[in-house]
């Protein structure tokens, strides 16, 4: 992989606002503007008729082995191996219950501006009976077709891309801690470039679409730490970020 020479750098919301202000290039601050991804087709659970999830064995007690186990024979090592696997899987699991609740702040989000547009065809609807009685009252605010569109887009880009980027945020926070507890690493240089290269798409990204990102990488993080690494959320080091004094990006995975 070629290496760009533009020095990006992966910073905190704080500090990207302080350079976007510091900052000698024209920036159209004013309008909102956001990248969108590929839609993501969709498979549901079934639910009841109350509108809970029908109940299902999401865990059931853990027998102490698992597939080393199971296709090798049993020894120490491959236990160790197998119940380093199972907390892998719930650290995804708990990391994939955060991005439901992304998904549904997005939604509620959605849903609030159908209820003002709601909220608008009725004070329309009770402006023309009143004509229609021959009464005279203000004519309501209403908001046009094509803006309410706008409007709504401006909210379900983010259906997507979550969906879409959740797995490459939960990597990159998988590898920064990887290296920060020592783990061993069996491809330093795929793992480098991975991480270079998310860090440029995001530094690139529009900020709600950073924004967004951080959400989701810092909900892997925390993720990791409690449920593969077993520490209380108190214990949890902070996310990690660059500086603004930070002039390199060498060390991300190395250190």
């Amino acid at each position: 992989m070629e290496k760009n020479t533009t020095n990006y750098k992966f910073l905190n919301a704080k500090d990207r606002a302080t350079e976007r202000k510091n900052s000698h290039s024209v920036l159209d601050t004013d309008r909102y503007h956001y990248m969108t991804a590929p839609h993501v087709q969709t498979s549901k659970r079934k639910r009841d008729r109350d509108g809970f999830f029908t109940p299902y064995e999401m865990f059931h007690p853990y027998s102490g082995t698992g597939l080393l186990c199971a296709i090798f024979g049993e020894t120490p090592a491959r236990k160790t191996s197998d119940l380093r696997g199972t907390q892998d899987m719930l650290a995804k699991e708990a990391y994939e219950h955060e991005i439901e609740l992304f998904m549904c702040q997005a939604k509620s989000y959605e849903l609030q501006f159908y209820k003002r547009f709601c909220a608008e065809d009725r004070a329309e609807e009770c402006y023309a009976k009143a004509v229609a009685a021959g009464k005279h009252p203000d004519a309501p605010k209403l908001t046009a077709e094509d803006t309410r569109q706008t409007i709504l887009d401006a909210v379900t880009w983010r259906f997507d891309w979550i969906q879409q980027n959740k797995r490459k945020c939960y990597r990159f926070a998988e590898i920064l801690i990887d290296a920060k507890e020592h783990r061993l690493v069996t491809d330093r240089e795929e793992e480098e470039n991975f991480v270079d290269l998310f860090v440029r798409n995001a530094a690139l990204m529009p900020e709600p679409n950073r924004k967004l990102i951080d959400c989701m990488y810092e909900a892997a993080w925390y993720s990791i730490y409690m449920f593969k690494y077993g520490l209380d959320r108190q214990k949890v080091p902070a996310p990690w970020y660059d500086t603004k004094e930070h002039d390199s990006g060498k060390g991300r995975v190395n250190d």
